[in-house]
């Protein structure tokens, strides 16, 4: 209800096994808001055809392994579940922004944009490279 008296139009609320995000830890649940209406939702892994995996395959490291890591997601090195990760926060991301009708749909969005280098691209511009 907070974030309807902000404003927000479309927004989610999650919590995936300990996290403030979605997960492949184990279920995510969650609240949407949407269309005026708070829903209740839980999306596991298995659900949008991800792998789970155990909290020690996404843990990262200092500022320069985060950094790292990043990197390799983006230029398709890292084809695990640190990729998996971001292919599902972002998949989640698109949903709530309008661009993908649902997980699946935003996933597909989210493996264009790191696959064909846009991602990347987009980072190193960011990056003034």
């Amino acid at each position: 209800a907070a974030l309807q008296s902000l404003g927000r139009k479309r927004a989610w609320v999650v919590h995936g096994s300990g996290t403030d995000e979605l997960t492949l830890t184990g279920p995510t649940s969650g609240r949407a808001i949407e269309a005026g209406a708070i829903r209740p939702f839980s999306i596991s892994p298995e659900s949008v055809g991800l792998r789970p995996c155990d909290a020690p395959c996404l843990r990262g490291g200092d500022r320069a392994e985060n950094a790292r890591i990043v990197i390799s997601i983006l230029d398709g090195t890292e084809q695990g579940p640190r990729r998996d990760i971001v292919l599902l926060n972002t998949a989640a991301a698109a949903v709530i922004c309008g661009l993908a009708a649902d997980v699946p749909a935003g996933l597909a969005l989210a493996r264009e944009a790191i696959d064909s280098g846009r991602a990347l691209r987009k980072l190193d511009a960011l990056r003034g490279r």
